[in-house]
């Protein structure tokens, strides 16, 4: 506690209940206060302020007794101890009150000390100083040190310094050339700042960035020299700012880049497909969307006609698009049998074609030797059978000629040789 104000008027007042385990009460029990504390479980060699007279013992162990007695303070008073200050030869003592314990133990509780009559106001002295404003964790050491003098400080401490460490009011008394003074002062701190420009980043041509920071009272220095708190970039680099108030210095850096415009080619070259083919389109740049011409948004597209294709890609500056266009071509292969067996047993009974890759249409003519027309595909003729006019062809050495229109449109000619056999 603070040291007391010489000359001031205290009440202390307390309450003892003796433990159920004693067998004996004493009487004396007295209150010492004093400027620095007693060694606990020895028997000081003072006098007590307060001691409860002799012959009055305190058997009470289902309630309280209280104890109370004025002071008159000579100042420095910090510490109150409560107890016996008898030796045991000369403390009186009664028996017989139930328990086992051949010692007294009391209980003491709800201690109080009040004065009576409230002290003089204390004197105004310039002591702390002026309210300051410190930086971020730093610690100052209030002096209120003097000689003589005793102190207390709004948590109790009687040093005559105190370390701030937080914001604040700070107030003291002190006891000094028979005068109780005081001051307070009220301790501010800045609040921690940290300078950040963010990611870095890419912009897309043309495109400016503003980097800003934001410190109240603070010196600003950019690349350039510059000290506003604001820079404007329109050119790739790195990009700092070095930012210092009364308190700290702090900097920071971003890396600014330029888009390049796409130099893609992502579908690759147009191709051709042939009938009942099909072939995978593939996107395979890592960008974070995709459309195509169908609507569709996978990296991916089947296509199984020929056609003209697309792909829309968000590369994150301007839209970029790729095209790519199928042709309805085929590699041509066409191959007619040599040997012909028109008789019926299910194998080579008709003559057509072993092989017609990439054939759109085809019409072809069958010749016997004289160079006599003896069959010519059409729609209602179908496939030549073996037969001329309704009868049986001789066996021997055939000639054809074939017309083919590949899926590009283009016409082509074909002839060869059979040989009919029954």
């Amino acid at each position: 506690m603070c040291p007391l104000i010489p000359g001031s008027a205290y009440e202390l007042s307390y309450y003892l209940s003796l433990a159920d385990i004693c067998i004996r009460a004493i009487d004396e029990i007295g209150a010492y206060f004093s400027a620095n504390a007693l060694t606990p479980g020895l028997v000081p060699n003072v006098v007590p302020q307060f001691e409860t007279p002799t012959g009055y013992f305190i058997t009470e162990k289902d309630g309280w007794v209280r104890i109370s007695d004025t002071l008159i303070a000579t100042g420095n008073e910090r510490f109150l101890t409560i107890g016996n200050f008898q030796h045991d030869s000369t403390t009186s003592y009664v028996s017989g009150l139930g328990g086992y314990a051949h010692f007294s133990y009391y209980f003491i509780d709800d201690v109080a000390l009040q004065p009576i009559s409230a002290p003089p106001p204390p004197v105004h002295r310039p002591i702390l100083g002026n309210d300051t404003l410190l930086c971020y964790a730093d610690t100052l050491w209030l002096n209120a040190y003097d000689s003589p003098a005793n102190y207390c400080w709004q948590d109790s401490s009687v040093q005559p310094f105190f370390a701030v460490t937080e914001p604040g009011v700070y107030w003291v008394q002190r006891f000094s050339n028979c005068e109780l003074q005081a001051d307070s002062i009220e301790i501010a701190y800045d609040s921690l700042w940290t300078v950040d420009l963010g990611k870095d980043t890419v912009l897309c041509p043309g495109q400016t960035l503003t980097l800003g920071v934001q410190v109240p009272q603070a010196v600003y220095r950019w690349p350039d020299g510059s000290a506003q708190s604001n820079f404007t970039v329109s050119t790739p680099g790195s990009f700092w700012v070095e930012v210092t108030d009364r308190c700290f210095t702090q900097t920071d850096t971003v890396l600014v880049e330029y888009a390049e415009p796409p130099q893609l080619d992502i579908l690759g070259s147009d191709t051709t497909l042939c009938p009942g083919d099909s072939l995978l389109l593939q996107a395979a740049v890592d960008f974070s969307s995709f459309v195509w011409n169908d609507g569709s948004t996978d990296s991916v597209l089947w296509v199984r006609e020929p056609g003209t294709y697309w792909v829309a890609i968000d590369i994150g500056c301007t839209p970029f698009s790729d095209t790519l266009t199928i042709l309805p071509v085929c590699l041509l292969e066409f191959e007619m049998p040599n040997v012909f067996t028109p008789n019926g047993d299910g194998s080579y009974d008709v003559f057509v074609p072993v092989v017609a890759e990439g054939v759109s249409q085809l019409d072809y003519s069958v010749f016997n030797r004289w160079g006599e027309r003896v069959f010519q595909s059409t729609p209602q003729a179908g496939l030549w059978d073996g037969s001329f006019s309704g009868t049986y062809c001789a066996e021997g050495v055939y000639y054809w000629k074939a017309t083919l229109v590949d899926w590009s449109g283009v016409e082509h000619q074909r002839t060869g040789s059979l040989t009919l056999l029954r």
